[in-house]
């Protein structure tokens, strides 16, 4: 019986270290629901739970890390998933790990937008999500205006409940909220450019002679961004 014929290029690429990374996506905390979108001044909303929780994820991800290797932390611009970052990131640190926080993600793991009006969501050149209209509370004008812009916006989600949301995640047209097929597409570019970034920097690290260390990196996000992983 002859042998079947093998991929040389296939064979040479057996051979070589194999460069990767973890990503772990990891959800905020629990949160007083509500509590951010009635002021823009809420700094910190994780509730003592939420904290809890944070607490012990970074005990799971601490267990899985080896010596020498970094952490790298990546958040969603909203405040629970900020807050939720900076809990992991402080748990991280009293463990001991080198860890770091990645900025300029915030578009690619943010919660769907909500846009003040219909105008906002359909000129693409003029959109503008809610929550970057937030004032400081320094200017009563600016804060009138955002409150009046979550009344509107956020108006038609308590009045409809979780099924907006799932007629959302139908692809239903859902007045000013952004489209499901443009949001799954941001979340897999984001996706796609973190394997790249992890596969670029381990080839670096393996072409300088020394072994490729397994980084980990933590995504806090939204629930409706990792029901949306699960569909990209």
């Amino acid at each position: 019986m002859e042998r079947p014929e093998t991929s040389k290029a296939f064979e040479s690429r057996e051979k070589e270290p194999k460069p990767y990374a973890t990503i772990y996506l990891m959800r905020h905390g629990d949160t007083a629901y509500g509590e951010e979108r009635q002021s823009p001044k809420v700094e910190r909303d994780l509730t003592e739970k939420g904290v809890s929780q944070i607490k012990h994820r970074a005990g799971q991800i601490h267990s899985e890390i080896e010596p020498g290797e970094k952490v790298y932390l990546i958040s969603s611009p909203r405040v629970r998933a900020k807050t939720s970052m900076q809990e992991m990131q402080d748990a991280l640190k009293e463990l001991g790990h080198d860890v770091h926080v990645l900025e300029g993600a915030k578009h690619s793991t943010r919660s769907w937008k909500l846009y003040a009006g219909r105008g906002d969501k359909e000129n693409i050149n003029e959109r503008r999500d809610i929550y970057d209209r937030r004032g400081d509370g320094t200017n009563p004008k600016v804060e009138e205006e955002y409150m009046e812009d979550i009344k509107e916006a956020f108006g038609q989600v308590l009045t409809a409940g979780p099924e907006l949301y799932f007629a959302w995640r139908r692809g239903e047209n859902i007045p000013y909220a952004e489209d499901i097929k443009n949001y799954k597409k941001k979340i897999e570019v984001f996706l796609k450019r973190l394997a790249d970034i992890a596969r670029k920097r381990a080839a670096e690290t393996i072409r300088e002679g020394r072994p490729a260390l397994n980084e980990k990196v933590v995504v806090a996000t939204h629930g409706e961004w990792l029901d949306s992983v699960l569909e990209v």
